[in-house]
């Protein structure tokens, strides 16, 4: 330590800033492994709700209202969107993990729309169950690298067929989140399965948990692709509507995410890197799904960012979103800040 008492106050000044980043870190770490074991584990206690629905073992409705709300509570909060993924190793991991990205899409969708509001723990719970099904489905199947054969679609398609059975001991009457899991997979032309219904024949919030399954299932990793980015899976499910494979206006709810959902890390055409916090939902028609507001993390320069800097790429018309990060390029840039939720 310097003798001067003067020069040993600067120096404990200068280790209380140090001190001070350092917990802000270890509070982040925490709090992103806190996030981490509560996903793994809400996962885990979905998969063993679908395993004993599949066996058709008495199940209460409770758990499954406990998740829903825990769901909806997420997205009036704004929180993050996270497109989980479990290995198809385990059907019913697999399922549930696929089934809570659905249901964080549809919260989303329905949250503020007023019509939806008195079944809405309802329409959340059809989202976490209209999977059911897939649990039935061989390990082996799922892990499937290559094209299927007509067998192994057949096998596939099986999971649709099988959750009525699954789903009358939460539902004994039917109705629409039974529908919702025996009809997701029903398409606008008829080329859908299992019976080949067209949408005269399907509820709207059928066809929109269809919607709803399609992107969540583009924008996650399978064992014969790689995920694809969101705006890429958005405008591939608008496309799919385009050509009447699924419910137009059911699709086009999904630009209420814009391209790039709350929690996405972008990359700006100046070089900037950032996190987006908000959208404009409220825009007319959501007609700019591609202009999100974002909290620069990373200058154009490659420098962190030691003050928060807000863009509202709506106001600021001469930046853009280049592309989005991948969870690894996420991990190499911002990792360290602004760690994984």
């Amino acid at each position: 330590m310097p003798a001067s008492v003067s020069a040993q106050l600067r120096m404990c000044d200068g280790l209380e800033v140090v001190l001070s980043e350092v917990g802000e870190r270890i509070a982040l770490l925490h709090g992103s492994l806190a996030r981490r074991k509560r996903t793994s584990a809400r996962i885990d206690e979905l998969a063993d709700y679908l395993r004993r629905l599949a066996s058709l073992q008495p199940v209460s409705l409770a758990p499954l209202q406990a998740l829903a709300d825990a769901v909806i509570a997420e997205a009036q909060a704004g929180e993050p969107l996270r497109f989980l993924y479990a290995s198809p190793s385990d059907p019913s991991r697999f399922a549930a993990a696929h089934s809570l990205t659905v249901a964080q899409v549809l919260a989303r969708l329905l949250i503020d729309d007023t019509e939806w509001q008195a079944q809405l723990q309802l329409a959340i719970m059809a989202a976490l169950v209209h999977d059911v099904g897939m649990t039935r489905v061989p390990a082996s199947l799922l892990l499937t690298q290559g094209p299927l054969d007509s067998e192994q679609r057949r096998l596939i398609e099986k999971h649709a067929t099988v959750a009525e059975a699954m789903l009358t001991t939460l539902w004994p009457g039917g109705g629409w989140p039974v529908e919702a899991a025996t009809c997701h997979h029903e398409r606008n032309d008829g080329t859908g399965y299992p019976l080949g219904h067209q949408q005269i024949n399907l509820s709207s919030i059928v066809r929109l948990i269809a919607v709803c399954d399609v992107y969540a299932a583009l924008c996650a990793a399978r064992p014969h692709r790689a995920a694809f980015d969101t705006r890429t899976a958005l405008t591939e499910t608008l496309m799919l509507a385009e050509r009447e494979y699924l419910d137009k206006a059911s699709a086009e709810r999904l630009l209420r995410l814009s391209f790039y959902p709350v929690g996405s890390a972008v990359e700006l055409n100046d070089g900037a890197v950032g996190l987006v916090i908000a959208t404009h939902r409220d825009s007319p028609g959501m007609a700019h799904p591609d202009r999100p507001i974002v909290h620069l993390a990373i200058d154009a320069e490659g420098q962190p960012l030691d003050w928060p800097t807000v863009v509202d790429l709506l106001e600021h018309t001469d930046r853009s979103i280049l592309r989005s990060l991948s969870a690894a390029e996420r991990r190499a840039v911002l990792g360290n800040r602004y760690p994984l939720v």
